[in-house]
């Protein structure tokens, strides 16, 4: 006959071993690659944008660059080159890579009527098509309020004025 403290020790060991048991079956099953690696440039556009108007607008931000300043979603601004004279919507490269993707653009913050801040927007300039001295500008995405980000109704649309590309 098994003594208390080893019965115990048993039981205990029985338990540890079919919770891992239970954890093992519960893990997916998953392969795990990594693809290309790939060196990427980002250009740095700095943007100030001044509230003018008497109401506040919800401006979606990514978060901050190690200087404090609010980084700009790449989902809420498009950019544009000229053309001919005429704005068109940025080439994008054809590559075999995943292009843009963000952060919800529900992440954000209120610029106040009548206030000024200073935003970043990183551009990246290896899955577009850009000459060097080219005529771009961005298209920035702001709303009311962060509520009525995915109503493209009340989406309103700032324009910088045209930097050339470096």
């Amino acid at each position: 006959m098994l003594g208390q403290p080893l019965r115990f020790a048993l039981a205990a060991f029985v338990c540890v071993t079919s919770v891992a048991q239970a954890q093992e079956q519960l893990r997916p099953k998953l392969d795990i690659a990594i693809g290309e690696i790939r060196h990427v440039s980002l250009f740095r556009v700095p943007v100030t944008m001044r509230n003018t108007s008497n109401d506040d607008v919800f401006v979606p931000v990514c978060g901050e660059s190690e200087g404090g300043t609010k980084k700009l979603c790449t989902l809420g601004v498009n950019i544009d080159t000229r053309s001919h004279g005429h704005w068109v919507a940025a080439k994008e490269k054809s590559c075999n890579c995943n292009l843009l993707g963000g952060a919800s653009l529900k992440t954000g913050i209120t610029l106040p009527a009548g206030e000024t801040m200073e935003f970043e927007y990183f551009l990246p300039s290896d899955f577009f098509r850009f000459r060097s001295g080219e005529y771009l500008r961005l298209r920035i995405f702001v709303w009311p309020n962060a509520a009525v980000v995915n109503d493209k109704r009340t989406r309103m649309e700032l324009t910088t004025p045209e930097f050339q590309f470096p």
